[in-house]
């Protein structure tokens, strides 16, 4: 086996901010580590244990496990695999995607920046896209609508649809909320601290929500 090669990925907004090192060699994830630096919910720090689950498998492996699979992961450090995996192979020494929620705008509006140039923008009327290239496509279907697309393409849509399912959660107040239990309790359980065995130990951070609108620092920054 080659001596391989570790590809760091980052992300933050309001709620979260955590990183993730992933070292791989001949196409197999070596090691996966991370850090929760800051998360909503008492128990996130806890799926850093089972990142050690993605080891050993193929890079390319990564975005076909299953939903079950990745429920049991923080939805979070889980994005941050799958494109520390997809850089994984590139040369590029470093990405930059920046995404903003404008909920000023009816209905909200979704932009994506990499390396500084907006490159996609959309919004979502009844969970389907409109605005953009991908007008009328629902969410959950993104990714067959992406076959055909670049592989940069295909990031940075999958990337804004991510943030479009969770930027509203800036609209909450969490800090009302004693645990992930009581935040819309008839959501999917679609990451680590929303399943059923552990939500109700998932006690709010209180404090732990960042505003960056209307101040000097960016997420990141």
């Amino acid at each position: 086996m080659s001596c391989g090669a570790v590809v760091r990925a980052e992300m933050e907004d309001d709620v979260h901010h955590f990183t993730l090192e992933l070292a791989h060699a001949d196409g197999i994830v070596a090691t996966v580590t991370g850090e929760a630096i800051r998360t909503p919910w008492s128990i996130c720090p806890g799926a850093l244990a089972r990142l050690s689950d993605l080891e050993g498998k193929p890079l390319d492996d990564l975005i076909a496990l299953s939903a079950n699979d990745r429920a049991q992961q923080c939805m979070h450090l889980f994005d941050l695999a799958l494109l520390a995996a997809r850089h994984a192979v590139k040369s590029d020494f470093a990405t930059i995607y920046r995404v903003d929620g404008d909920f000023d705008h009816t209905p909200p509006r979704m932009r994506l920046w990499r390396a500084g140039e907006e490159v996609l923008a959309w919004s979502i009327i009844d969970q389907c896209i409109a605005g953009s290239q991908y007008d009328g496509v629902p969410l959950n279907r993104l990714a067959s609508a992406l076959e055909d697309a670049t592989e940069q393409d295909a990031e940075a849509a999958l990337i804004l649809r991510r943030a479009s399912l969770i930027a509203a959660v800036r609209t909450l107040d969490l800090d009302q909320y004693r645990d992930a239990d009581h935040v819309n309790p008839h959501a999917p359980a679609v990451c680590f601290a929303r399943q059923p065995e552990r939500s109700a130990d998932a006690a709010r951070v209180i404090g732990s929500g960042r505003d960056f609108f209307g101040t000097a620092r960016w997420p990141l920054s």
